[in-house]
């Protein structure tokens, strides 16, 4: 919780740069996301429909592709 951009800046001097970040493969596929404050934060109420299609589209990206 707090400032979105601050806790960024923070995850990337605290553990982005950790050699041992380095070697996740997450991270050597540029698969690391920040979510989004307004469905993740708390509760997103109404909004849930809308949090679970973006976690759909961050875990199945192939998924975009289809008609």
């Amino acid at each position: 919780m707090g400032n979105a951009e601050g806790l960024r800046k923070k995850f990337q001097r605290d553990f982005a740069e950790q050699s041992a970040w380095k070697e996740l493969d997450a991270a050597k596929n540029h698969r690391v996301h920040f979510l989004p404050i307004q469905h993740y934060l708390y509760m997103p109420g109404p909004e849930y429909p809308e949090a679970f299609r973006h976690l759909a589209r961050l875990l199945y990206p192939e998924m975009e592709q289809q008609p």
